[in-house]
């Protein structure tokens, strides 16, 4: 009875649902898919005399799972900067990142290359060539330096018991106490000279870029504590900074 239906059934299958199938291959999209299981036999097959086949019983096809390289993460992948990237580095860097970053965002847009050996000894060059210009590169540290000097209200602590008059001095110490080291010839001070309490305008430059706006305040401090006002300096270097990236 099953053999006389088998002939029906072929003749119906094939036409009405392979064949629809097999006409829009074309439209079929097949990837790739990383399924690598390694595994081993629990029990090892015995050794055979030479010219026979190996008798394989049951108990010699059960195995025991190894690695499942498919379940695996990704490495990160080597590639060089084409221009700045907020977070990852600058022009010319050469970094590792996520091979979903590289592949669906710097990659298309032209961001960043293979780190291949042609690649990396042409970087060289423009590296070289950029250094010899003096040309500055905007790196992710400086970046980052140069957003939170943005959101900085600097305090300058100044003396309420002596005459004084701002300089470059005053201002590089105001921002070591709130974590930053910058030299004085990176500091430009307003034209007018400033000799009291009042608010104020800094411009600090950052790898030779254009000079950065921050904001600044005056504070008097006496050598009398009494006659201080209560306040805390601020801290512009956070760890919980590290969430924001």
């Amino acid at each position: 009875m099953l053999k006389r239906c088998l002939p029906p059934m072929k003749n119906v299958l094939v036409p009405s649902v392979l064949r629809p199938l097999l006409s829009q291959s074309s439209c079929i999209n097949v990837n790739q898919i990383r399924t690598t299981i390694i595994m081993k036999r629990k029990h090892p097959v015995q050794l055979f005399k030479e010219g026979n086949l190996p008798r394989i019983k049951r108990r010699n096809e059960l195995y025991d799972i190894v690695e499942i390289q498919h379940t695996k993460p990704t490495p990160d992948i080597k590639c060089i900067l084409t221009e700045y990237v907020e977070g990852v580095g600058g022009k010319g860097d050469v970094v590792e990142i996520k091979r979903s970053l590289f592949r669906n965002q710097l990659y298309p847009l032209k961001l960043a290359i293979y780190a291949s050996p042609e690649n990396l000894a042409e970087n060289e060059l423009l590296v070289k060539d950029m250094a010899a210009s003096n040309q500055p590169r905007l790196t992710a540290f400086a970046k980052k330096t140069m957003n939170k000097l943005e959101k900085l209200h600097l305090p300058i602590p100044m003396s309420g018991d002596n005459p004084w008059t701002l300089n470059k001095q005053h201002v590089k110490l105001a921002l070591r106490k709130v974590g930053v080291e910058v030299e004085e010839h990176c500091i430009t001070l307003p034209e007018e000279p400033i000799t009291q309490k009042q608010d104020l305008h800094i411009l600090i430059s950052v790898n030779n870029f254009e000079p950065q706006k921050i904001d600044a305040y005056i504070r008097i401090v006496y050598k009398d504590p009494s006659k201080n006002d209560l306040e805390e300096l601020p801290q512009i270097w956070r760890e919980d900074d590290q969430s924001e990236s």
